[in-house]
């Protein structure tokens, strides 16, 4: 279950891996999606995502728990991702074949953030 507050002007989403016991935050801020939570709750957070408004995404890094549901937002909502150069160089060194690639084999498009 998906617990949503407001602190601050910042839109909150909590939830709880079940496997693990793990919580799992994201944040809404300024039109910002700050990552995407694990795919594991997508259902959850579509109906959250519904009755809110972003203009972009920024994953934090390139873990499941952050990224999990990078590809249906893309598909769903068309906006831009960003991520550190870092977490793009990490994405090739780690397990997942693709830094956004859920369980279906979707991914999307990042857009590396450089100063």
């Amino acid at each position: 279950m998906l617990n949503v507050y407001e602190h601050e002007q910042v839109v909150c989403i909590e939830g709880i891996l079940e496997e693990t016991r793990s919580k799992v935050f994201f944040f809404l801020v300024d039109g910002m999606l700050i990552d995407t939570g694990a795919e594991k709750m997508q259902d959850e957070l579509a109906d959250v995502l519904s009755k809110l408004s972003f203009d972009q995404v920024v994953l934090t890094h390139h873990h499941e728990d952050h990224t999990g549901n990078a590809a249906w937002i893309q598909q769903n909502y068309q906006v831009p991702f960003f991520i550190h150069p870092i977490g793009q160089k990490l994405r090739r060194k780690t397990v997942y074949t693709q830094l956004i690639e859920n369980s279906h084999g979707e991914t999307v498009t990042l857009f590396v953030h450089k100063r």
